[in-house]
């Protein structure tokens, strides 16, 4: 540019230099532009005249050489902030082969630093140099391969930059760890440029260690803690097997640390359970055929004695010698095994159970056949003697005698199957209710005493240190219980036995009061395996009891299942051929106490002639017998078929035509329930009050719940007892 205008000015203003001053503005705008654009542009000649060519291609040069130098300047800066850590950056034409250094730190060791940026060094020669005097030995193939043009060019013909790191030897710096950067860079069309960087990375690598470090204790301590151990095994060709074992692994062999491998191995194989060495031998062998296997088997551990494994493995391929190397796992899954087979013996139980009590339900519908039909036989046989005697009292009245006799009997069978369905089920609800215990005793007494003198045996009771207060529970529940107990030790009995009832109070709280109810027989007994079953629903000891005793085999299965719905517990003792001891201990919620004595009021006069009764009663024989009875005691009956029949002549009938309503529950068209519901809603004074008995064949607490619920003021059970049906007429008529 000087030149330029130092020819102006020698020239002056002729045409010439009018030519040389256009030159001159024509190569400053052009300057301006190649500083702020990216391409790089150049004189033309054909705007000037001919004899100006040579100094035109000599300006051209100069523009060429300036854009190099400030694009160089560039990538130079830009290096110098992006890669302020690399201890030197340099740029290389692959093509060419020649490479400049873009910067290097002032701490590189003199020789590596002379290595690098000798003169009038290539590519290729000037990494040899550095691989064979710096680079550790055994990773000098590896950085060859990595810093080949032939590779490079590759790694960056989709990508524009890539890494790799590597191993120098030692040196006075300490430094050991490198990482080499080559990144794709701007050029002329003609070069394959890249830059290239090296940097120390021991910090990130004692990071990366120290974090592997850290990783594999977590792995050990969670293998450790699933006590699963790791190992190597070794079978190479003319040596003994070796085995190599982690911490956990050598704690599940029970072996020290300084083990040899030799004998680690043996440690490990003889130990394993005899019968399981074929089955651990054919695993190995299917590691080698299929690549992988597992097996489970007891293994004998020196100090915890026989323990469970589950161990599994693969081929190492990079085992290089005669023979072959395992990689696997021995985990200890003894927990697991025995829980295992603890649930499998306890589904075994199970199983005999419940095919035991199939079997027992089978012979109990077997025997249930035989007892139910043999009470109807004899009722059908009875009535048929009967009626080919119509005109002899005495048969009649022994026919009529046998035949209550066998359908009580039937109706015994009914409710204990019914008693112990309901039990099973939880469905049971106990109505409580104020009593007196000694109430219940005499009531019992009452029942058994003419039984055990019909069967020649001796009932003796005693009562010890009871106190006369109320209570408050089921006295129905606990008379049955007690009179199941001593009907069986009457029932299975000797000829002239006996049978001793003792009830005693053996604990008096605030709250409740303890007693124990103990039956003592003199009677056939029990076998000690029988009395494991004894409280089983269906069983009996004998086949021939049910013909016999006439037993069912549900009693004390039904009184196991009350005493402790209760809260009580029943034992037994008993030797066979000698008799047996029932205990029974039974706490008993406290009642408040009353000022008179609800044993002494005085007895319901149970007179119901002239009382006019609705009956509702869909069976017609049921109908007709209740029919019969209620008019045969004076009272005035109305009949109807069904609930809702029963609602049409209460609310045709006038004010207070009934005194009371006996409702039957389960009927066609419209229950008793639903009946009562409809009559208690009625807009009539007496809808409210006329008494309505619930007379029912649901037989259970929670169906008089069900009654009372639906307003029904009492429930009876069927079969009737008429003179309960008069009492409880009389009482709701008089409240």
């Amino acid at each position: 540019m000087d030149q330029i205008r130092q020819g102006v000015q020698v020239k002056g203003e002729d045409a010439p230099g009018k030519e040389l001053k256009r030159l001159a503005d024509k190569l400053h705008a052009l300057n301006d532009q190649n500083i702020t654009g990216d391409s790089v542009y150049y004189l033309d000649a054909a705007e000037f005249p001919e004899e100006y060519e040579p100094l035109i291609r000599e300006m051209n040069k100069s523009i060429e050489v300036g854009a190099y130098v400030a694009g160089k300047k560039d990538y130079n800066d830009i290096l110098s902030a992006l890669c302020s850590d690399y201890v030197s950056v340099y740029r290389a034409d692959l093509n060419s082969e020649l490479y400049e250094t873009y910067r290097i730190n002032d701490n590189m060791r003199d020789g590596v630093r002379d290595s690098i940026v000798a003169s009038e060094v290539y590519y290729t020669s000037a990494f040899e140099r550095y691989t064979n005097q710096y680079v550790l030995e055994e990773e000098q193939e590896y950085f060859r391969s990595m810093v080949a043009k032939e590779h490079v060019r590759e790694e960056l013909q989709n990508k524009s930059r890539f890494t790799f790191r590597y191993r120098v030897k030692d040196n006075p710096q300490g430094m050991k760890n490198f990482e080499a950067l080559f990144a794709k860079a701007k050029g002329r069309p003609e070069e394959f440029s890249v830059i290239m960087g090296f940097r120390n990375v021991d910090l990130a690598v004692r990071k990366e260690d120290a974090y592997k470090k850290e990783t594999q204790h977590d792995i050990e301590e969670t293998l450790e803690g699933a006590r699963t151990g790791l190992w190597t095994i070794e079978c190479e060709e003319g040596c003994k097997p070796r085995m190599y074992a982690d911490k956990t692994m050598r704690m599940l062999l029970g072996a020290e640390e300084s083990i040899s491998p030799e004998e680690c191995y043996k440690t490990w194989f003889e130990r394993i359970e005899p019968d399981y060495v074929e089955m651990v031998e054919e695993s190995v062998a299917e590691i080698l055929s299929q690549g992988r296997s597992e097996v489970k088997y007891p293994w004998n551990h020196p100090e915890w004695g026989m323990i469970y494994v589950r161990c599994g493995g693969v081929v190492d391929k990079k085992f290089d010698k005669p023979g072959f190397r395992l990689k696997g796992y021995h985990q200890d899954i003894t927990e697991i095994m025995v829980t295992r087979q603890k649930q499998e013996k306890a589904l075994m139980e199970a199983l005999v159970e419940a095919n035991r009590a199939n079997v027992a339900k089978t012979e109990f519908l077997s025997h249930m056949s035989h007892d139910i039909r043999t009470p109807i036989n004899g009722i059908l046989g009875m009535l048929t003697i009967s009626e080919k005697n119509p005109d002899d009292p005495a048969r009649q009245s022994e026919c009529r005698r046998k035949i209550r006799t066998s359908a009580e009997h039937l109706l015994s069978l009914i409710n204990d199957v019914l008693d112990i369905s309901k039990l099973e089920s939880g469905a049971f609800v106990f109505a409580k209710e104020r009593f007196y215990l000694e109430d219940v005793l005499d009531n019992c007494a009452g029942i058994m005493i003419p039984q055990a003198e019909e069967q020649g045996i001796e009932l003796r009771t005693r009562r010890i240190g009871l106190t006369h207060v109320p209570l408050n529970g089921s006295p129905l529940h606990l008379r049955q219980v007690l009179i199941n107990i001593v009907s069986n030790a009457i029932k299975y009995n000797h000829p002239n036995g006996s049978v001793f009832v003792c009830t005693e109070e053996v604990q008096n709280e605030k709250e409740s009061i303890t007693y124990r109810f103990t039956v003592e027989d003199n009677g056939i007994g029990m076998s000690e395996e029988f009395q494991k079953h004894l409280f089983e629903p269906f069983t009996q000891e004998r086949d021939d009891a049910r013909t016999s005793y006439r037993g069912t085999g549900l009693g004390m299965a039904i009184t196991k299942n009350l005493v402790e719905q209760m809260g009580g517990s029943i034992s037994v003792q008993s030797v066979q051929g000698e008799g047996s001891t029932f205990t029974v201990l039974l706490p008993i919620e406290r009642a408040e106490e009353e000022l008179t004595d609800t044993r002494q009021t005085e007895e319901l006069h149970a007179d119901v002639s002239g009382m006019r009764v609705l009956l509702v009663e869909d069976n017609e024989i049921n109908r007709e017998i209740a029919q019969y009875m209620l008019e045969d005691a004076g009272v005035t009956v109305v009949n109807a078929e069904n609930g809702k029949r029963a609602v049409e002549l209460f609310e045709e009938s006038s004010l207070g035509a009934f005194d009371c309503i006996l409702m039957d529950v389960m009927m066609p068209v419209m229950d008793g329930l639903e009946a009562t519901r409809e009559i208690r809603s009625m807009e009539r004074s007496d809808a409210a009050t006329v008494p309505i008995i619930a007379v029912s064949a649901n037989a259970f607490a929670e169906d008089a719940q069900k009654a009372m619920e639906a307003g029904m003021n009492e429930h009876i059970a069927k079969p009737l007892d008429m003179d309960e049906v008069f009492k409880v007429m009389v009482s709701c008529c008089k409240r």
